[in-house]
Formats: C-alpha cells, structure tokens, sequence
C-alpha cells in the first residue's frame, strides 16, 4: 500500500513539473474590449473594460442599474451611438457621440470628464455625429 502512495505522488508531481503547474493554478481571463459582442456598443462599469461587457443593441430611454455607471465604452457597430448623460436622450446637457468602431477606456479622463454620467444611449441611422455632440 505505501508503495502505491508512493508511486502516485510521484507521478502527480511529475505531471505538475512536466505542465508548468498549469494543473495545480489556472488564472481567469483578461476582460477586454474585445469581450463586447458584434454590432453591439458596450459599456463596462470600470476603466480599462472592467469587470465585464454590458451590451447593448438598440435606444435604452434609461440604464436602469447601470445608469451612472459606465467608465469604458466600446462602439462595435456599424453605426454611431449618442451617450447622454440624462433620461430620454436628453441633448439639453452634456452628451457624446461614439462613431463606429471608436473607443474609450476611461470616460472619466479630463479630455471628457464623463465618467458615471450615461444615463441613456440612442443609436443613430448612420455613422454621422450630430453638431452639438462632443465626440469621442
């Protein structure tokens, strides 16, 4: 019996030096803008695309849980999405247009000063910004 223990330790630790240790520590994967599904515009509620993908695929009148929340932002469409920082696609403040492809990893960064400020996302016919957007 002490003979089998033996061998199998043995031959545990020779799969974990012959993997690397890849069995005994497997890490989770990275997020990343990538995460975010095709003809979608994603939002994370971290920078750099933390923790995950929020996406969405049409005009969202209010975020719900994830209105004031958004640090990153992904345009993976084909056309451009206008984030406002009210309810009901409001233009009366502050809002951004994000064309096509375009995006940002912190919205709180000083050139936009939009971080934890969308509150609701309308996706546009074209790719085109209207005047009045700041764009992103």
């Amino acid at each position: 019996m002490r003979g089998v223990r033996k061998a199998t330790l043995s031959t545990v630790a020779g799969l974990l030096v012959a993997t690397g240790g890849l069995v005994a520590a497997t890490q989770p994967a990275a997020a990343s803008r990538t995460d975010c599904p095709a003809n979608r515009i994603c939002i994370w509620h971290n920078q750099n695309f933390t923790p995950t993908a929020i996406p969405y695929v049409k005009n969202e009148p209010h975020l719900g849980s994830n209105s004031d929340e958004a640090h990153s932002v992904y345009n993976n469409g084909s056309v451009a999405w206008l984030l406002h920082d009210d309810d009901n696609y409001s233009r009366s403040d502050t809002f951004f247009c994000i064309r096509a492809g375009q995006y940002t990893s912190d919205l709180g960064q000083p050139a936009y000063k939009f971080g934890d400020k969308i509150t609701s996302i309308s996706k546009l016919p074209n790719n085109n910004c209207p005047s009045g957007a700041k764009v992103l």
